[in-house]
Order: structure tokens, then C-alpha cells, then sequence
């Protein structure tokens, strides 16, 4: 087993992080088992050595008849050490290796336990047909910091829209959320994005949750503002837009298309409109009287039977409390 490399380094952390790296390839590992500090509490000189050095402390001076536990310890009295400095005119920590040999052979990794392995994908347990994502969907979605000490939330809204403005995404921001449009894919991508901005060391948000609701159409391609269009034509009375299907050139289908007002005229012509009696409106009731006129005491004589059947002591006049 190969000792560390001798090199330079800018930093004690930097150091520990290499030969740690190093030797956890070549099978051992290193511990710090001595240092020493300045003035400013600052290390100047630490000493490693493989973590299988000594021996196993008896603490409690315990012999074989008083000890209960028999507990194992991977030290063997390993002679491999080294040393490291820190040089006070350049500020570099450099490495020294005193004595490179193990009386060990490397470790062997163990294997894991059930508990601590990984889930199984699906895709690993049964071999199913590979299924794409959407080509197209409108996501709403509300990010919530939580934890953040203050009430407001502006301040991580408007770093997500900055986000979503270099994203080159359709977006809209409203009240409670914000829309974005795009592939399935896109979508997904950009708001786990949000979540690892507003994580990361300039804000510093250590809890975020966010509710989504997505919706996806495959007859035809659906932008929010289509949806919006179409109700503010029923709104305002106009005719609804022509929705146009993709059959796959590009151009929309015309038989999608439907005149509605032309199926009506052929349906229902003059002949076959029903006849509505003199005195009643299209549903057979008498009009209301008009002002001055007294209201009537007795049903109409056209009225239809079935209305007479159903309320025969009906009597509405003056004094009713109505």
C-alpha cells in the first residue's frame, strides 16, 4: 500500500481532504493523532498515522476473569505515519512520510446491508416499454420557503422569475403562483432549479415546499393563453376561436370546424316550429299583467291541463301578503 505523494498544499483542510482520498483507494485510512497550534490557535504541525495504530485500551484495568464483554478492535499496532507542516513565509503545508510500511493488508469492502441499499428502480424489476414524457403541458406552481424568520417571500419570488426569464420558457406570474408552459421535461427541470437556487449559499433556504398541478392535452396543442380566450369570448358574447388541431403538417383540420347555426336552419324550420297559442309566450304561460292592470283570479282557460291538475286551488290576488 502506497504512502501519500509528496506535494504542497494551501490549506490543512485541503491536505486532510487529498491524503484522506488517497488512501482510501489504496486501502487504509489516515487519522490525525498529534498537532500543534500557534499563537492565533492556528495548526502549524499535525501528525497522521493509519487508523489501525496502537493497541486497544484496558481503561478500566479489567482482566479476562472480569471482563464481561469481549469487544474486537481493528488496531494491530500499525507503524505507518507521516508528517505535515505549514511553512511560515509562504503559508503552504507541506507532507512528510516517516514510515510508509503496513502490518496489515488492505481492507476489504463489506457489503452492504438491505437496509442500506439503494431502492430498486421498476424499470430494474420488470422490463417494461420505455414511455416518453409529454411534448407539452401547463404547469401552476407555488413555491413556499419555509423557515425564512420573515413573513415575506418577494424577495425568493423574484429570484425564481429571474430564473424563469433566463430559462427562455412562457411564464406568467400571478397573485398565488406561476405558470410556466413547455415540454413535460422543461417544466420539471426549471422548477427543481427554483428549489436548488433558493437552497443554495446566497439565499439559503433550508426547506421549500411546493404544490403543482399540471395539465397536459394531446388532441391539439393548448397554450394558456388559448384557454384564457376562449372564456373572455363567452364573457363578452363573441364567437369562440377557432381551435385548431396539428394533423401532423401543420395546418389545422377544417373539419373540426362546425357551423352550428347551419345545422339549426335545417332542423327547425318554419313549418315545424311549434304554434304557440294567442295570449301565452313561448312556454304556454300567460304574460305578466302591466302596471295598474289587477292580476287575474282564475287560471287562464289555455292553460295546459297538466299545470291545472297540479295546483287547482291556486289563487293569487291582492292581499296574499305577496
Amino acid at each position: 500500500m502506497d504512502p501519500p505523494p509528496h506535494a504542497l498544499y494551501a490549506s490543512v483542510d485541503e491536505l486532510l481532504q487529498s491524503t484522506n482520498a488517497f488512501a482510501s483507494a489504496h486501502g487504509y485510512k489516515l487519522v490525525v493523532v498529534r498537532s500543534k497550534t500557534n499563537n492565533q490557535n492556528q495548526k502549524t504541525w499535525i501528525q497522521l498515522a493509519c487508523d489501525r495504530h496502537g493497541t486497544k485500551r484496558n481503561t478500566h484495568n479489567l482482566t479476562d476473569e472480569t471482563r464481561k464483554k469481549h469487544r474486537r478492535s481493528r488496531r494491530c499496532e500499525c507503524p505507518m505515519y507521516c508528517v505535515a507542516s505549514r511553512n511560515a513565509n509562504t503559508g503552504m503545508w507541506e507532507i512528510s512520510v516517516r514510515n510508509a510500511e503496513h502490518n496489515h493488508g488492505p481492507y476489504e469492502p463489506t457489503p452492504k446491508k438491505k437496509k442500506d441499499m439503494p431502492p430498486q428502480h421498476s424499470s430494474e424489476l420488470v422490463n417494461l416499454p420505455l414511455v416518453q414524457t409529454p411534448s407539452y403541458c401547463t404547469a401552476d406552481f407555488c413555491l413556499l420557503p419555509i423557515g425564512t424568520g420573515n413573513p415575506s417571500v418577494s424577495r425568493e419570488v423574484a429570484e425564481v422569475q429571474r430564473l424563469l426569464k433566463r430559462s427562455g420558457l412562457t411564464y406568467e406570474m400571478n397573485a398565488g403562483g406561476t405558470s410556466v408552459e413547455g415540454s413535460w421535461d422543461d417544466v420539471m427541470r426549471i422548477i427543481g432549479q427554483a428549489h436548488s437556487l433558493l437552497h443554495g449559499d446566497g439565499n439559503g433556504v433550508v426547506r421549500i415546499q411546493t404544490t403543482i398541478r399540471v395539465g397536459t392535452r394531446m388532441d391539439k396543442k393548448q397554450t394558456g393563453q388559448d384557454k384564457l380566450a376562449s372564456v373572455h369570448a363567452l364573457l363578452n358574447n363573441e364567437p369562440l376561436p377557432r381551435e385548431t388541431t396539428d394533423n401532423g403538417l401543420g395546418h389545422e383540420d377544417p373539419s373540426e370546424v362546425h357551423d352550428h347555426s347551419q345545422h339549426l336552419g335545417q332542423s327547425m324550420g318554419p313549418s315545424s316550429m311549434p304554434q304557440i297559442a294567442p295570449g301565452l309566450d313561448s312556454v304556454g304561460v300567460p304574460p305578466p299583467p302591466t302596471m295598474g292592470q289587477p292580476m287575474p283570479h282564475h287560471v287562464h282557460p289555455q292553460m295546459p291541463p297538466h299545470f291545472n291538475q297540479r295546483m287547482p286551488h291556486m289563487h293569487m290576488g291582492h292581499g296574499n301578503g305577496l
